[in-house]
């Protein structure tokens, strides 16, 4: 696996970590690919359109997570 592989995994396990998501539920959605995480621990070196994606995802993730809430007017 490259460095830059490498680093790439370890954003997502850094991601999967803090946002309690399972791995085949994080490459299904950010990739359309439930065994997406598991190739990528296993060597597989990710197109850069799919770590393009990937990293979109996560952003957006994190602008949701950040987001204020709407507040409800009764």
């Amino acid at each position: 696996m490259g460095s830059s592989t490498a680093a790439f995994l370890a954003e997502i396990e850094a991601f999967l970590a803090r946002e309690h998501l399972a791995a085949s539920t994080f490459g299904r959605a950010a990739v359309g690919d439930p065994s997406f995480v598991r190739e990528l621990r296993e060597g597989r070196a990710p197109s850069l359109r799919l770590v393009d994606r990937t990293r979109a995802y996560m952003a957006a993730r994190r602008l949701e997570a950040n987001a204020p809430s709407a507040a409800v007017v009764t």
